[in-house]
């Protein structure tokens, strides 16, 4: 799965990880140089002397109680709706509603999730689903944002209504220079229209 889509890169550590440690260990415990290595997590395997055990507990419970704590504060609607604001384009999603809620958006990729679910109507060009698209829309859209290519022709070809971007960037420079106009701008997003 990581081999087809990066967002899989996460599962796949881990997985690799426990394949790779129940394979190695035979070999890895009967290598030469890490033979002392065996004498410690021996050691290490031993049940905690005297007040250790409950000093560990206790450790371990504050550490516990502490992450919890954490992240039930991090999940308050509050909190969410004001991470949600500083993240994602929320006040240009509130603009496109208004004003063209069914239009073909070309958007920032982190963006297109969030302003699908938004704008139902509208079609966004790319969202996370990257192994749905494939390798070369990716890569088109990629050489377009970083204007390695023209973003003109791709920009055409999708019927773009309106574009949602961030503020600063080059694409951004190209988009103001090549008849594009701003119709909507704040701290985290800027809408184009042709």
């Amino acid at each position: 799965m990581a081999l087809t889509a990066v967002r899989f890169a996460l599962l796949a550590g881990p997985i690799c990880s426990a394949i790779a440690a129940i394979h190695l260990s035979p070999r890895i415990a009967a290598w030469r140089p890490l033979a002392g290595l065996g004498r410690v997590a021996a050691r290490m395997s031993r049940p905690p002397r005297g007040g250790l055990g409950t000093v560990n507990l206790v450790l371990a419970g504050v550490v516990l109680v502490a992450g919890v704590a954490v992240a039930a504060a991090r999940v308050t609607p509050d909190v969410q709706a004001r991470e949600i604001a500083a993240a994602m384009p929320e006040a240009a999603a509130a603009w496109l509603r208004a004003h063209d809620p069914a239009a073909r958006i070309f958007n920032v990729y982190a963006w297109g999730g969030y302003l699908g679910r938004e704008l139902p109507a509208a079609r966004v060009y790319i969202d996370g689903r990257s192994d749905i698209y494939g390798d070369a829309p990716i890569r088109a859209y990629a050489r377009a944002i970083s204007l390695a290519d023209d973003p003109a022709p791709l920009l055409t070809a999708a019927n773009v209504d309106a574009v949602v971007f961030w503020p600063t960037s080059d694409f951004a420079g190209w988009l103001d220079a090549h008849g594009w106009r701003r119709v909507h701008a704040d701290p985290v997003a800027v809408i184009w229209m042709r």
